[in-house]
């Protein structure tokens, strides 16, 4: 279980985030709010690559405090950041392999781990092509493997579905809803996503929470019509209730 407490973030005058709680506990949590909103500096210190300006992360209660915390952290945490990149002269399985090592996975469960991850993506047969040669979307596909090498007990993605179609969108989905018992925080801009495997969704607005709670209870709460469905209008009223009531 990882948890934030109070976290702020600032960037010079600019406060990025302002006083964030959040627990994050088995299942998929989605993350979402309009560009600008704080979601990727989030997970960034939620990966413990980013210190907070104030407030504190634990995780299974024990704090993220020195530099050998975090290490031990990361080793329980996958992550594909939005701005993903690879060494375009890897193939795909060296690229998932690396990533294993970075996260500590025994070197002796490389081989087996590199090859399931690789499968749950469907790129088995692209295994040994240079990353640099992938289309956009089977680079991303990769970035994926490489986050859920060694079945992370944690799973942090930003904007994931980023370049994949919808067909491969949807064997994403398949992905992310077959790992039950790690706890995912999924950031995306997609709602349907967010309705296909969210069980909770968070919603951040200008470096705060402004909503937290059940996927199913909050589509509840909206209208559908032409072009918008429940969820995507409910959200749209929480970030701006004003102009919900107009």
């Amino acid at each position: 279980m990882l948890e934030l407490t109070t976290v702020t973030a600032r960037y010079g005058r600019r406060t990025a985030l302002d006083q964030v709680t959040l627990t994050l506990t088995p299942g998929i949590t989605a993350l979402v709010g309009p560009n600008g909103a704080g979601k990727s500096t989030l997970m960034r210190i939620a990966t413990t690559l980013q210190r907070p300006s104030s407030g504190t992360l634990h995780l299974d209660g024990h704090p993220l405090i020195s530099r050998a915390d975090n290490l031990r952290a990361r080793e329980r945490i996958g992550f594909l950041p939005q701005d993903f990149k690879s060494d375009p002269r890897f193939s795909v399985t060296e690229h998932v392999t690396y990533q294993a090592w970075l996260r500590g996975v025994p070197r002796m469960a490389w081989d087996s781990a590199v090859r399931e991850a690789v499968g749950r993506v469907n790129l088995e047969d692209r295994a040994d092509d240079r990353m640099g040669r992938l289309s956009g979307g089977m680079r991303q596909r990769a970035g994926i493997a490489g986050a859920i090498v060694g079945n992370p007990d944690i799973l942090i993605l930003d904007e994931p579905t980023v370049g994949l179609d919808p067909s491969q969108r949807i064997e994403f989905r398949a992905t992310l809803t077959s790992l039950d018992s790690t706890s995912i925080l999924l950031s995306t801009h997609l709602i349907e996503d967010v309705s296909a495997t969210a069980e909770r969704i968070i919603i951040l607005n200008e470096g705060q929470i402004v909503h937290d709670g059940p996927t199913s209870a909050l589509q509840e709460q909206g209208v559908e019509s032409a072009g918008v469905s429940r969820l995507e209008d409910a959200y749209i009223s929480t970030l701006r209730p004003s102009v919900a009531d107009a």
